[in-house]
C-alpha cells in the first residue's frame, strides 16, 4: 500500500524499486507544545455570542473551500473555487478555477461530488476563477447524463469563451448541452427574477440570487444569495471595497471576502483592483456579517497572512479543504491560534516554527 513519502525508483537501475527511506514514523512526529495548548484551550472555549444563532441552525448547509490562492496554483494554494452545499443533496460551486475538479475528488471520490452540483457562479473572465469549468461540466454531463444540465451564471465573456470552446472540442465532448447558460447581466437586480428561481428553490433551497457589479475588470461581480432556511452569503469575488455590495448584503450571514494582500502592500492592492485585509475585515463590519471568511489570498503568503491583534474576534481565515457548516461558525474563529500555529506566517517568529 501507498504511504506518505514511500517513493519507487527507476533510475538509476542498480537502485530501482520501492525506497522506504523517506516514511514517517508516527511514533516520532513532534507536534509543537503550543499547538497541544491551544487546541486544549479551545476544547474549553465557548462559542463566540451572537444575537443571530437562528441564522447558523441549518445543518446541511456548509462551505467547502477548494481554493484560497491567487493567479496560479501553489503547493499550499489552488485557486478559486468554493463548494456551497445547499442542501444534503445539492450544491452549487463559486468561482471554478483550475483544477477544481481535482479538488472536488480528492474529497468525495472518483465521482467528485458532481451529482451534487446543480449550479455555478463565475465572478468574472480571469482565467483563475473559470478555467476548471470545461472538465467540470463534461465530467458530471458524461458520468449523470440523467440530471438536469447545470445552472451556469456567468459574465458574457466567459458564456462566449465556453461556446468557442465547446465548438473547438465537438459535439462528442456534450459541453454544449451540459449548461442552462445565465448572463450575469440578467440577475443584477435583487427585485428581478432570476430566470432559473424554479430551478435555484427547489433544487437547491434558494429563496433569491443576484450579483451586483464590483471594482476589479470589466464584467467583474459580486454574489448575493437567500436560503430558504434563514441564512445569507456574500461573496466578493475579486474587487477593491465596493459600497454598494456592502449596502446590498446588509445583515448578511457570511460574507466570503477577497484579501489578496497585507497592508504594507496597499499601493499594490488599489494598482490591481484587490482588497486588503484590513479593508476586508472593514467590508465586513460595514455590513454587519455574522462572520467574515477571507480568501484569495496572495501567493507570496506561503501560510497565513498577518493580521493586527483584535482583527480575528469574528474572523475565519480560509485555507483548501476547510470544511464550514453554519452551526460550526459560531465557534470558528477559535481556531485562529490553533490555524496560525500550525501554518505560522511568512513573518513568523514562533519558537517552536510550523508544523508544515
Amino acid at each position: 500500500y501507498a504511504e506518505p513519502y514511500l517513493q519507487f525508483k527507476l533510475l538509476p537501475l542498480d537502485d530501482k524499486g520501492i525506497d522506504r527511506a523517506r516514511l514517517l514514523d508516527r511514533q516520532t512526529i513532534h507536534v509543537p507544545t503550543k499547538i497541544i495548548s491551544d487546541v486544549q484551550q479551545i476544547s474549553k472555549t465557548s462559542p463566540i455570542p451572537t444575537d443571530r444563532d437562528t441564522e447558523l441552525g441549518d445543518t446541511e448547509a456548509q462551505l467547502l473551500f477548494l481554493g484560497t490562492g491567487s493567479a496560479i496554483p501553489s503547493k499550499h494554494r489552488n485557486v478559486s473555487a468554493i463548494f456551497l452545499q445547499c442542501t444534503s443533496k445539492a450544491a452549487m460551486l463559486l468561482d471554478a478555477g483550475e483544477g477544481t475538479l481535482g479538488q472536488l475528488s480528492k474529497v468525495f471520490g472518483s465521482d467528485g461530488g458532481l451529482d451534487k452540483l446543480a449550479a455555478v457562479w463565475i465572478s468574472h473572465p480571469h482565467a483563475d476563477h473559470h478555467l476548471g469549468l470545461p472538465r467540470i461540466l463534461t465530467q458530471r454531463a458524461a458520468r449523470f447524463p440523467h440530471l438536469d444540465p447545470i445552472v451556469l451564471m456567468a459574465p458574457t465573456p466567459v458564456l462566449s469563451w465556453l461556446r468557442e470552446y465547446a465548438q473547438i472540442l465537438g459535439h462528442e465532448t456534450k459541453l454544449s448541452s451540459a449548461y442552462t447558460p445565465v448572463d450575469c447581466t440578467m440577475i443584477c437586480h435583487k427585485e428581478v427574477p432570476h430566470p432559473c428561481a424554479q430551478t435555484l428553490q427547489k433544487v437547491l433551497s434558494l429563496e433569491r440570487c443576484w450579483n451586483i457589479r464590483v471594482d476589479h475588470c470589466a464584467h467583474a461581480y459580486g454574489l448575493i444569495l437567500h436560503s430558504v432556511h434563514g441564512w445569507s452569503l456574500c461573496y466578493s469575488g475579486d474587487c477593491r471595497p465596493t459600497p454598494e455590495l456592502a449596502r446590498q448584503a446588509k445583515q448578511v450571514t457570511v460574507l466570503i471576502h477577497e484579501a489578496t494582500f497585507e497592508d504594507d502592500k496597499y499601493l499594490d492592492a488599489v494598482a490591481k483592483k484587490h482588497s486588503t485585509l484590513s479593508e476586508a475585515i472593514s467590508i465586513g463590519s460595514d455590513m454587519n456579517a455574522l462572520r467574515t471568511v477571507l480568501t484569495h489570498f496572495s501567493q507570496r503568503y506561503p501560510d497565513l497572512p498577518l493580521l493586527k491583534p483584535g482583527q480575528g474576534d469574528s474572523l475565519i481565515l480560509a485555507s483548501d479543504f476547510m470544511t464550514l457548516s453554519l452551526p460550526n461558525l459560531l465557534w470558528a474563529p477559535n481556531l485562529l491560534p490553533v490555524l496560525q500555529a500550525l501554518h505560522g506566517h511568512h513573518a513568523g517568529d514562533a519558537d517552536e516554527g510550523p508544523l508544515f
